[in-house]
């Protein structure tokens, strides 16, 4: 099994325990949820079981910066994310960050992709 299978593994795991909760935030970090780290790595296969929780708000900001799933999933160049997010129906596109209001495709635009 590989390194990306044992992560895809454990999360499934966890997401079968009544108690572990993913939208916990991660306080050295401020991201709100286990779908920010997931958007932000690039990681389809984590966002898509993530997405399909009806506990999961998408559109959740990290609490420094509001950078919200599909902010750093474009930013960062990631576009099975993008869509696997968009595709939910939910997830709002024009939610800029705190520093400057920049939003995804601002982001996505700047950096090429």
């Amino acid at each position: 099994m590989g390194c990306e299978e044992s992560i895809q593994e454990i999360i499934r795991i966890l997401q079968e325990q009544n108690n572990a909760n993913p939208s916990t935030i991660d306080a050295m970090h401020g991201l709100t949820h286990t779908l920010s780290w997931a958007a932000r790595n690039g990681n389809e296969e984590i966002v898509r079981m993530l997405v399909e929780r009806d506990d999961i708000d998408p559109d959740i900001g990290d609490t420094q910066d509001g950078q919200t799933p599909l902010w750093w999933a474009a930013r960062n160049g990631h576009e099975g994310v993008v869509r696997i997010l968009m595709e939910r129906g939910d997830v709002h596109p024009n939610i800029g960050d705190f520093a400057d209001g920049r939003t995804p495709l601002s982001w996505a635009a700047q950096n090429g992709h």
